[in-house]
């Protein structure tokens, strides 16, 4: 039994739908100058159009001579894109390795060239995979499809489906593939058949021009109008069928108002218990694009593309974004907002176009235009001149939207979508208790009202790692001053210097020992020079410390040792001495000038 399902179609003019921006002159002026250049029937999406349009978009052409444009653009688990529409097939094996998206450049004409697979001077429509990627199966205009080993680009066998072309080309697994042209007709072929009779499905009024497979359905796409959904025949049949055109009718029929030209399966929401299957169906027809499900008779929803010709192709890809509410508890429920189910269309007026699914309303909304260079098809530069795009295909790299655009004038072309900024998430570590950074927590951590909210539990250093001493903390550990001191002279760094002069002092005669027991003072004696001279501004605490050095080593001065450094330390003191004293005579006469004029101006006053 045929359940047909019709679908009323409306006229509606989108370039009429006016908006509350039109109503309105003051409105009009607080828009930003992005959205006023949008047609009124336009709507503006900030986040979409930061993620997709934004200047880290960048494009690479693929070289590629066609003569009838491209047909169909296929993509292989070991991300080959193939193509066709000309002699011979043209495939990249790895584009996106040579492509700019690692430059500075959004744009360049230098191409990447593709290699070629020769199906003897045949013209090639349709093209597919296998699954693991080393089968191809290509259709030509003269309605043979032939299977090919991509390792060695040797046909390995040839079908004579009918005498029209191939327009559609699907492998439902290792050894069987569907077949779809302008005889109207669908055939099944297996390669482990003996006998070249395939098993055929008729119904359709027109060419097939889109075959896709969904759990137990075969739907197909045609010219008629129509999509027709059909259940795959048991694979013990295979060898019993005839040539001949079975009367099997199809499941379902799916009726628009003009020729179906693709189509894409999506997820959706088990809201049926007893349905057999969630997945929503979105067909494009005209301009338009109609929302369908095997578990109901009448279309779901049907969504105006703003297209203004005919739409040639339907990707779906889901993408992670990152999450806009993270104060959620649900985590089930970020994890589900966290995902974007994406429909790209492309038309033959040039435009792509994307659009959101949603799998629990079952709505898809339209968003946005993708931004697309024009090309011309000798230089393959940009120009104002616009290309229809004849086909597409959406694919995922290194966390980037990769769209493969196919043209009438026989371009390929990559559109990569930078990944957005991850943001690291600095990890906030609690001090262990018993330490001074505990102890100086402050107003980070919460009052406590109660002695159960207490925390009394002293937590040692979790981990086996030994702490790495220095040298200088190893000597003043085993103390050992003059080594210490010795050590942190070595560092020629001032602050370790001053550290351990500190914590000399702090300990009972740890300074003493230390300038008694070292061989040579001048080290010591060069580094408070050099303090003295360099006058650093970040360790002014320190002077106190450097002058109480000094006093100790002068009294611990041998004969004749350092005399040198001792009258350059003596100069460079009295040279600060004279700026401080010259300073402050400065800041008094300034001071008593301004007492003067005070009093006069309180003479005057009075």
């Amino acid at each position: 039994m045929t359940t047909t399902a019709t679908l009323t179609t409306t006229t509606t003019n989108t370039s009429s739908t006016t908006t509350p921006f039109q109503s309105s002159q003051d409105l009009r002026t607080l828009i930003t100058s992005k959205r006023s250049l949008l047609p009124p029937s336009e709507d503006y999406h900030p986040r979409e159009e930061r993620y997709w349009n934004n200047s880290q978009t960048h494009y690479q052409p693929l070289q590629h001579t066609v003569t009838l444009g491209i047909q169909q653009l296929a993509l292989s688990p070991h991300r080959t894109l193939a193509a066709t529409g000309g002699p011979r097939i043209s495939f990249w094996t790895s584009p996106l390795d040579k492509s700019l998206h690692h430059t500075q450049q959004r744009y360049t004409s230098a191409q990447i060239k593709a290699k070629q697979i020769s199906t003897s001077g045949q013209v090639t429509t349709a093209v597919a995979f296998r699954h693991d990627g080393q089968l191809m199966a290509v259709g030509n205009l003269q309605g043979q499809v032939q299977i090919i080993q991509c390792a060695t680009r040797a046909v390995l066998t040839t079908w004579s489906c009918s005498t029209l072309p191939i327009r559609a080309v699907v492998w439902q697994d290792d050894q069987t593939v569907w077949v779809g042209g302008d005889d109207a007709r669908l055939s099944k072929w297996s390669l482990q058949s003996t006998k070249q009779t395939p098993i055929t499905f008729s119904g359709h009024g027109d060419g097939i021009n889109c075959i896709r497979l969904q759990d137990e359905y075969v739907v197909t796409a045609s010219a008629d109008h129509t999509v027709r959904l059909w259940m795959k025949s048991p694979e013990a049949n295979d060898e019993v069928q005839s040539n001949d055109v079975d009367n099997k009718e199809a499941v379902a029929v799916w009726r628009h108002a003009g020729p179906v030209q693709d189509m894409v399966w999506v997820p959706g929401s088990v809201q049926d218990t007893n349905a057999k299957s969630s997945a929503c169906c979105i067909t494009a027809s005209g301009t338009e694009l109609t929302v369908w499900s095997p578990n109901h008779v009448q279309a779901l929803q049907q969504v105006p593309t703003r297209h203004v010709k005919t739409i040639t192709s339907l990707c779906y890809i889901l993408r992670r974004r990152r999450k806009t509410n993270a104060s959620s508890g649900n985590k089930k429920d970020d994890e589900e907002d966290d995902l974007q189910h994406c429909v790209f269309t492309a038309s033959l007026d040039g435009a792509l176009r994307l659009h959101e699914w949603n799998p629990q309303t079952r709505q898809l909304v339209s968003l946005i235009r993708l931004s697309l260079p024009s090309q011309q098809p000798e230089t393959s530069t940009p120009s104002n001149m616009q290309h229809a795009i004849t086909a597409l295909t959406v694919f995922s790299h290194r966390g980037c939207i990769v769209l493969a655009c196919g043209f009438s004038h026989g371009q390929v072309l990559l559109r990569t979508t930078a990944p957005p900024p991850t943001i690291m998430k600095r990890r906030v570590q609690e001090p262990p208790a018993g330490t001074y950074a505990y102890f100086m927590r402050g107003p980070r951590v919460p009052l406590t009202t109660t002695t159960e909210d207490l925390d009394t539990t002293v937590v040692a250093a979790t981990g086996n790692k030994k702490r790495k001493y220095k040298s200088y903390d190893l000597c003043l550990k085993q103390f050992r001053y003059a080594d210490a001191l010795d050590e942190a002279l070595a560092t020629r760094n001032a602050q370790t210097v001053l550290n351990v002069l500190e914590a000399l002092g702090q300990r009972p005669n740890g300074l003493d020992t230390a300038l008694s027991n070292a061989s040579t003072l001048e080290p010591l004696l060069s580094f408070c020079l050099s303090f003295l001279r360099k006058q650093h501004t970040q360790h002014q605490h320190a002077t106190t410390c450097v002058l109480g050095v000094l006093n100790e080593c002068w009294r611990r001065r041998a004969n004749n040792e350092g005399d040198e450094l001792w009258w350059k330390i003596r100069q460079a003191v009295q040279q600060e001495v004279q700026t401080q004293t010259c300073l402050l005579r400065t800041l008094g006469q300034i001071d008593g000038l301004l007492g003067a004029r005070s009093l006069e101006g309180n003479q005057t006053d009075d």
